[in-house]
């Protein structure tokens, strides 16, 4: 008996992003949603994306993590109260940009460059 898809799963809209097929989802709809969470694990060259959910408002779950939008379809995830910047517009973001805002917050982070 193979696994069954629960209704809300989003896991196959994720691999599309993820995997890079071109972008067929409706703008702000939770597949659009999860199709960019999905194209933001590819950039930041994460593992495929698995049990990927919508949460309350412009939260997804995925990878056992949660990952909100704002309103500029930046993406944070986040750690339990806490919001943890990943990096800005997802869209607009390439790989080495990506990198670069990822060192710039472990600095931050670390008290470096201050």
């Amino acid at each position: 008996m193979g696994t069954r898809m629960k209704k809300n799963d989003l896991t196959n809209q994720a691999m599309h992003g993820w995997l890079g097929v071109p972008e067929q989802y409706l703008a702000t709809s939770p597949a659009w949603y999860a199709y960019k969470l999905g194209e933001y694990l590819a950039r930041t060259g994460s593992m495929a994306p698995c049990d990927v959910r919508m949460g309350r408002g412009y939260q997804i779950h995925a990878n056992n993590m949660l990952f909100a939008f704002d309103a500029k379809n930046a993406i944070t995830r986040v750690d339990g109260n806490n919001l943890v910047k990943v990096h800005g517009a997802i869209a607009d973001a390439r790989p080495a940009e990506v990198a670069q805002a990822a060192d710039d917050d472990e600095q931050e982070r670390s008290g470096y460059g201050r």
